[in-house]
């Protein structure tokens, strides 16, 4: 009986919230990071296309487009519990969807 009610314990605990650490996914040079309460959105690149992520949180959908280039300083979003996201560029498609 102990070791059941610790069992449950640990489930619990370990679906009750997210985890606290930082995913990146890249688009050529230009990236895209999320630590489940930011999404920060980086146009590395010099060829005249903007980027940006598309994320699923707890709220909703939303999107942060970054259209700086040539490494400028990003663009950053806000979310709840940021799960899903992925990253797109103009005329070169998007990346997979990531679990955040």
């Amino acid at each position: 009986m102990t070791v059941l009610a610790a069992v449950a314990t640990t489930v619990v605990a370990m679906t009750g919230t997210a985890s606290a650490h930082t995913t990146t996914i890249y688009h050529g040079s230009d990236w895209a990071s999320n630590d489940h309460s930011h999404l920060n959105v980086h146009d590395i690149e010099c060829d005249n296309h903007g980027v940006w992520a598309e994320a699923y949180d707890n709220i909703g959908f939303f999107t942060v487009y970054d259209n700086t280039g040539c490494g400028g300083t990003g663009v950053h979003g806000d979310g709840v519990n940021i799960y899903l996201y992925r990253l797109c560029e103009t005329g070169e498609g998007c990346t997979a969807w990531r679990n955040g």
